[in-house]
């Protein structure tokens, strides 16, 4: 549940940890990950099941992209971008 999710992240979260863990919750995640396969095809399991997308070298990347749930603003908004 949400609520045991939150008691484990203040149960088990430190200084050492907030450097290498990023809590994110389902709500978070889905849609907001691009996943590829060993084909080279985008896929999501949005909505319960995995689909896929057609293979990104025959599609190209936005062709493939239109065909998943990803959403570019949630990924945005969770931060998704980081410095490395």
């Amino acid at each position: 549940s949400d609520e045991e999710f939150l008691r484990y992240l203040k149960g088990n979260t430190n200084s050492a940890t907030e450097k290498v863990m990023v809590p994110e919750d389902n709500d978070a995640m889905s849609t907001s990950y691009l996943m590829v396969d060993p084909a080279g095809r985008f896929f999501d399991n949005s909505k319960g099941i995995y689909t896929y997308s057609e293979a990104i070298n025959d599609v190209g990347v936005k062709g493939a992209l239109e065909q998943t749930e990803f959403d570019y603003e949630k990924f945005i908004k969770r931060g998704a971008v980081y410095e490395w």
